[in-house]
């Protein structure tokens, strides 16, 4: 899951779902200035880590924040973040 976010452009597609709440992938190109084929390999990307999730309408595909994988993630940079104590001491 990690490996997923660890991307600038993979973080600003997230940015840019979380800001419309559900978007689709035409116009994360268009509003990034990215080939379409392109957002989809992220896309793609994300998808397989859990953190979006798509709905089809039609012949439409929409994206939108997995709440709950977020979450998990948002923990575990966190965790990752902190300072680790041993003993008492601080570790690294």
């Amino acid at each position: 899951m990690l490996s997923a976010v660890n991307n600038r452009m993979r973080l600003q597609i997230l940015d840019l779902i979380q800001s419309n709440q559900i978007i689709n992938a035409t116009q994360i190109a268009t509003d990034m200035s990215l080939e379409y084929e392109e957002v989809k390999k992220h896309m793609l990307i994300l998808m397989r880590a859990g953190i979006i999730s798509i709905n089809r309408e039609d012949t439409h595909s929409f994206y939108e924040i997995n709440s709950e994988k977020m979450f998990k993630l948002k923990a575990i940079v966190s965790e990752l973040a902190s300072p680790v104590y041993k003993h008492g001491q601080r570790v690294g």
